[in-house]
């Protein structure tokens, strides 16, 4: 049966081939008015109306489709798009970190060959959780030659003191701390005193007296004496000045260079000369 049925498709097969060279040379042999091109013609126009109607039907449902796929692409696009954007915003914060870090190292290297002392660069690496001591930690040790009492500046002035020592860090009490007290001089006038932090981290010059010289914009200095600071660091400069009436000294308060909230890094003088106590630093 199924070899009957293969044989009449072959035979359906030949016949339609036949008829179908019989007709294309009828089509190419007859002239534009030939019943042939005469019936494609009524072919065309009867299918067309259909062809339109088709398409009209359609053409949404494809405008769709390719609506789809495009949202499909364009959210692909702006996936690569964003990854893209988060390298390159990354690249540009790496780069500004880079350079911002290279300043402050560049002025730590200047204070370096300015002054010509020994120096061990730390990085701050905690603060305290209490807001009545203001202290940060470093990460430098013992094992970097840091003992208690070293200072501790930065580009813009004196910073504070090495407070405690750990084998690879250590705490760094800071000079507007309450209980900090550093041996100052006002460089134009030569009074000597001491400057002090206060609980808001404020800075005061103690002990100038009444008949000072000492007037608001003098630049104040390390004095050298209490045998921890070096003479002659940058402490600040002095921003407002009072009277009072029974008192034997003026109320200095001296504005510091140094932004404490935002140290980063610092240097710790490691070969501070020594100069002979005359006054208290530390109260």
């Amino acid at each position: 049966m199924y070899a009957r049925w293969s044989r009449r498709n072959r035979v359906l097969l030949i016949i339609l081939v036949v008829v179908s060279v019989v007709f294309l040379s009828l089509y190419f042999r007859e002239n534009k008015q030939g019943i042939l091109h005469r019936g494609q013609s009524v072919g065309l126009a009867i299918i067309s109306p259909v062809q339109r109607v088709a398409s009209a039907v359609i053409s949404p449902f494809s405008h769709a489709w390719r609506f789809v796929s495009r949202i499909g692409y364009l959210s692909s696009q702006n996936v690569d798009l964003k990854k893209e954007n988060a390298r390159l915003r990354q690249q540009l914060v790496d780069r500004n970190e880079l350079q911002a870090e290279s300043e402050r190292l560049r002025a730590l290297v200047g204070f370096k060959q300015r002054t010509g002392y020994e120096t061990v660069a730390a990085t701050v690496v905690g603060r305290p959780p209490s807001n009545w001591e203001q202290t940060v930690i470093i990460n430098a040790g013992s094992s970097q030659g840091i003992k208690p009492e070293m200072p501790v500046v930065v580009a813009d002035g004196l910073v504070g003191q090495v407070a405690r020592v750990s084998p690879w860090s250590s705490e760094v009490q800071l000079i507007i701390d309450q209980r900090s007290g550093v041996g100052a001089l006002v460089q134009t006038t030569r009074d000597t005193g001491v400057v002090d932090g206060d609980i808001n981290a404020e800075l005061h010059l103690d002990f100038i007296p009444k008949n000072s010289r000492a007037r608001i914009g003098d630049v104040v200095i390390t004095s050298g004496y209490g045998g921890v600071f070096p003479k002659g660091l940058f402490v600040g400069t002095i921003s407002d000045i009072k009277e009072p009436t029974y008192s034997l000294f003026k109320e200095i308060e001296v504005r510091s260079e140094v932004d404490f909230s935002r140290l980063e890094d610092v240097i710790i003088i490691t070969n501070p000369p020594r100069t002979v106590d005359r006054e208290p630093v530390d109260r």
